[in-house]
């Protein structure tokens, strides 16, 4: 027997039954993989032997699955199933009988337990080891296990086409089944409907394809339209920025720029790096200024934010001590900080270096801007500094930065703030001020705080 599968029975597919009513209440619930053949064939047999106003069901499943099990629980009328399982034995059904003649006339090619309720036209082929050509095996018996339907007063009446296409199962090709098939098919007269269902299917697939396809080129010209228009908008605001800066820089009358020069000169926490065409690279030093006292007074009170290195000695009641008199609506000691930036004038841009080396002369007196040392980043602060440089005004730009050089963002607190308190703590340098100008170190402030308590 053949063991090909066959998946397009044309006359006997869902798709054509889906408009014979009397071909679809023969229903195929499950196939044996992509073969259709079992469900094919109940169709051409039954096609005109099921009594009138009754359905049949096919299946092919695994007799352990979930399907299997509930089939073999409360099976059901007018059906056919072929159970897949390892081994036939121990299986049986209530109210069935097992037909061991059906299974000695298959068992040359495979192990089979038959199982057959007559009154309700019910069968049960149980295979072991199940391939599709044993599949193809079990249908040739398919009028044998349907007594009532293919017997009239106890003889045969399938007809020479029927028996031919039971033959046909066994053999070696499935041409003579195919060709077969569509002789029944012919002679059940659903060449011209079939015909008719696939132009009809053609015209409406096609109509269909034809609306996806338009649905996508729309859909796809809308993307392309919504893109340029994005990027037309990116390319106005663009243009606006760079006029706005244009006439900003016209209106102002070019010549030598002693304000800037001033400035500098007048503003001892500046220290001119570098001067290059356009750009302009400078530290400045401040003290901490500008930090959230409320998010650090909820994380004192967790504990947390005291979890950090510090000198050999120093306790959590030191670190709390000191840090309440820093991080204070007022403040008593402020942390004393620097910070390094680059200006360039011509694309309104500023930067800053992660790691920058600032020296030993000045690290003595100052702890970096950990934000900016650590991770470059200028936070909300880049914005505003961008805006006073397309504005020409530099002073502004510097003024800028000096707010952000003096910022800590205690939210930060595993990244960026315990390890900036720990560079603050272990440092023996005089890095901290008081309101009066005083400077003092980690171990001296936290001394005059004990003796002012």
């Amino acid at each position: 027997m053949f063991s090909q599968e066959i998946n397009n029975i044309k006359y006997f597919t869902d798709d054509f039954a889906s408009s014979k009513p009397q071909l679809a209440r023969i229903k195929i619930v499950s196939n044996y993989g992509s073969d259709n053949v079992v469900g094919a064939v109940a169709r051409a047999l039954l096609f005109n032997r099921l009594p009138e106003g009754e359905s049949f069901e096919t299946y092919c499943v695994d007799a352990e699955s979930p399907v299997g099990i509930l089939l073999r629980s409360k099976p059901v009328k007018n059906a056919f199933a072929i159970m897949k399982c390892n081994e036939t034995d121990g299986y049986s059904i209530d109210g069935y009988t097992e037909q061991p003649k059906y299974a000695d006339y298959l068992k040359s090619w495979m192990t089979a337990k038959i199982l057959t309720k007559d009154e309700d036209n019910s069968v049960f082929v149980f295979i072991k080891d199940i391939e599709t050509r044993k599949v193809h095996f079990t249908m040739s018996l398919f009028p044998a296990y349907y007594q009532k339907l293919f017997k009239h007063e106890n003889v045969s009446n399938l007809t020479e086409l029927e028996k031919e296409l039971c033959k046909s199962l066994i053999m070696r090709t499935p041409n003579r089944f195919t060709e077969i098939m569509d002789k029944m098919g012919e002679e059940y007269g659903f060449k011209a409907e079939y015909t008719t269902h696939l132009l009809r299917n053609f015209t409406k697939n096609n109509v269909k394809n034809l609306i996806d396809n338009a649905k996508r080129e729309r859909d796809r010209a809308q993307r392309v339209l919504e893109d340029n228009l994005a990027e037309y908008r990116r390319l106005f605001q663009d243009m606006n920025e760079k006029t706005m800066r244009y006439e900003l820089l016209c209106a102002k009358p070019v010549e030598e720029d002693t304000e800037l020069a001033d400035f500098f000169s007048h503003n001892k926490t500046l220290s001119l790096v570098d001067l290059h065409d356009s750009s302009l690279s400078f530290i400045i030093d401040t003290k901490l200024e500008w930090f959230d006292v409320d998010f650090y007074e909820h994380a004192r009170d967790r504990g947390e934010i005291f979890n950090f290195d510090a000198y050999s000695g120093c306790t959590t009641e030191d670190k709390k001590l000191l840090m309440d008199a820093i991080f204070s609506n007022d403040p008593q000691f402020a942390i004393r900080m620097c910070a390094f930036y680059e200006i360039d004038m011509s694309t309104a841009s500023v930067g800053v270096i992660s790691g920058y080396d600032y020296g030993d002369a000045r690290t003595k007196k100052y702890i970096p801007n950990p934000h900016l040392q650590r991770h470059a980043c200028l936070g909300s602060y880049r914005e505003p500094i961008r805006e006073n440089l397309r504005r020409n005004n530099i002073i502004g730009a510097i003024q800028q930065c000096a707010a952000s050089a003096g910022s800590v963002n205690l939210q930060e607190t595993d990244m960026t703030f315990k390890p900036f308190m720990a560079s603050v703590f272990k440092s023996n340098n005089k890095i901290l001020v008081d309101n009066e100008g005083n400077e003092y170190t980690v171990k001296e402030a936290i001394q005059k705080l004990k003796e002012t308590k």
